[in-house]
């Protein structure tokens, strides 16, 4: 099996993880998968989950866009590294920008 493939199965598999449970998150408001959070410290939690989700959407929509290039070769493997490294940490900011706009006073 080519290494292309490889990578590209693997990210667009961790791309539909990711931005299924965004989803979750984000749209269907299921709250209980988010850990971590204490709820009771924020004034609104539907647009914390909706940010949060969002990002992980995001993620994992920049995930799969990234593994198809590396895939048809316009990124290098080492390129692709580092743009899946840093998309994997959008939904940590996201959670950052989230938790201080959503936090109570």
């Amino acid at each position: 099996m080519n290494v292309l493939l490889i990578v590209l199965l693997v990210s667009l598999s961790t791309a539909l993880v990711v931005a299924g449970l965004g989803y979750l998150v984000g749209v269907k408001r299921q709250h209980q998968l988010i850990n971590g959070v204490d709820f009771s410290s924020l004034t609104d939690v539907n647009k914390f989950g909706r940010i949060l989700g969002n990002s992980m959407m995001l993620s994992g929509l920049l995930m799969a866009l990234s593994g198809l290039l590396a895939y048809y070769q316009l990124i290098s493997l080492i390129g692709f590294l580092v743009l899946f490294c840093l998309v994997s940490l959008l939904p940590v900011w996201g959670l950052i920008y989230a938790r201080r706009k959503c936090a109570a006073v």
